[in-house]
């Protein structure tokens, strides 16, 4: 009799591992769809930050310094 009783807590156990699991992978790929989206009127958050990375890049403020007016 017990070892009918672990058997079934064994396989409730696997079931909820696996919905856990199931959940788990919807939410990450929502979240992950939120931040890497590439949607030009909402851009995600690591989309939107890589932009402003390479627009930073892109004004080479260093030739700025490079002048006899540099602050340094």
């Amino acid at each position: 009799m017990k070892s009918l009783v672990y058997k079934n807590n064994r396989g409730q156990l696997i079931v909820e591992y696996v919905l856990l699991l199931a959940i788990a992978a919807v939410v990450s790929g929502i979240v992950v769809s939120r931040l890497a989206s590439r949607d030009p009127d909402s851009p995600g958050a690591i989309v939107s930050g890589w932009s402003k990375v390479v627009q930073s890049i892109g004004t080479d403020p260093v030739d700025d310094c490079l002048k006899p007016s540099c602050p340094n």
